[in-house]
């Protein structure tokens, strides 16, 4: 059977007359299909057992004549062009199951349940963000240690410094992963250093206002003109918890009798349940915010009812009292910190002990997690909501 039956030019100026399709023979089992509407489709033809079988090859003019007798060639050597076309698609299907992005995702699937949800999705908006597009589409275990340094390094050139240094975690744990799954071989992220590889990462501090200051924001947040915006402030500084926390709280988890407020561990950043003692001035707050809730489940509903209060609309509330850059929500649980620890009586004794104080405020080691008592310090926590409670008061009659 002669090869190489076929001319570029045949090929460029060939049309299909029928209704089927029009077929062209180059030899060797290699032929150009034809049809009517213009496309052009290279087939290989073999007999296996007797009977014919056929495989392709590619579209002209995107497979030129000459790579497609490469390819027949190829095809020739096999017992069974069939089987090893086969295998290709195999492999090429698993090295896109196992890109980074598709095993960092069932990474993510896997953990997501234990973070809080509002955690959850900004560890994958940055994923999204900063490395998907990158690196997203390579295969796991064809990444190396430059690779995610050259993540990282494009992360700190857009100013996220600390977010570089986060990724870097985050990296570590998406390796180990898949090297668990037995789809990468190394954790290439632990060969770089944070310290020698990435800039120093600067931490903030959550803006806080003095305590000369102090008294004049209480008095703004008290003429703030939402009513609902207004007891949302005051309970905030009262219970000093994280904004998402409190925003988040549901009828439920309150119980006015025993002036008591559990948010549960699935609210909670570090996935630990928390109790927050209610102070006098708290439960008055909460039985105000129970008519205006309209019967909502939230105890600061949205203009829905169905959802919470955005825990920007804090934020802005400050904004507009003037405090843009000086108080954040967060930046409260500074000021009480501060304010309790250095509490003490006319002898100078500590009114609280530490471990207390950093309960209230739901940081715990995690030496001490696996044997966690949420209620742990609980009577002294009730003394010290009631005493943060009236310093605020005293705070707000100060001129």
């Amino acid at each position: 059977m002669a090869i190489h039956k076929l001319q570029d030019s045949q090929i460029r100026n060939a049309v299909c007359t029928t209704k089927t399709v029009r077929k062209m023979s180059d030899g060797g089992g290699l032929y150009l299909w034809i049809y009517a509407d213009g496309r052009r489709y290279w087939r290989y033809r073999y007999l296996i057992d007797g009977r014919e079988q056929a495989l392709s090859v590619g579209t002209y003019p995107e497979v030129s004549l000459a790579e497609a007798r490469d390819k027949a060639a190829e095809l020739r050597k096999q017992d069974d062009p069939a089987k090893l076309r086969k295998a290709e698609k195999q492999a090429d299907s698993a090295t896109r199951a196992n890109t980074f992005e598709s095993v960092a995702r069932q990474w993510h699937t896997k953990h997501k349940a234990h973070w809080v949800a509002k955690h959850a999705h900004d560890l994958l908006s940055q994923l999204d963000r900063y490395v998907f597009p990158l690196i997203g589409k390579r295969p796991i275990n064809e990444l190396g240690s430059a690779d995610v340094l050259d993540v990282l390094e494009k992360i700190e050139d857009a100013g996220a410094v600390a977010t570089a240094h986060r990724m870097l975690a985050i990296f570590g744990r998406i390796f180990r992963y898949g090297k668990a799954k037995g789809l990468c071989q190394h954790v290439v992220s632990s060969d770089i250093s944070g310290r020698d590889s990435l800039q120093k990462a600067v931490t903030k501090k959550h803006p806080a206002v003095t305590d000369k200051e102090l008294p004049q924001l209480l008095r703004k947040i008290d003429a703030y003109e939402s009513r609902q915006t207004r007891l949302a402030l005051k309970m905030i500084f009262l219970t000093f918890v994280r904004a998402n926390e409190m925003l988040g709280a549901t009828w439920t988890e309150i119980d006015l009798d025993d002036c008591l407020w559990r948010i549960p561990e699935e609210r909670m950043k570090k996935r630990l349940a928390l109790l927050v003692p209610l102070a006098p001035q708290t439960i008055e707050i909460l039985r105000e915010l129970k008519e205006i809730s309209c019967g909502s489940e939230y105890v600061f509903p949205g203009r829905s009812y169905e959802k919470p209060l955005h825990s920007g609309t804090l934020l802005s509330a400050l904004k507009t009292l003037g405090y843009h850059g000086t108080q954040t929500s967060h930046g409260v649980r500074r000021l009480a910190s501060t304010a309790i620890n250095n509490a003490a009586d006319e002898e100078g004794r500590p009114l609280f002990s530490g471990d207390s104080v950093e309960r209230q405020l739901a940081h715990v080691p995690e030496t001490v997690r696996n044997v966690y008592n949420e209620a742990e310090y609980l009577p002294m926590r009730r003394r010290i909501m009631v005493w943060w409670a009236d310093y605020l008061d005293a705070a707000i009659k100060k001129q």
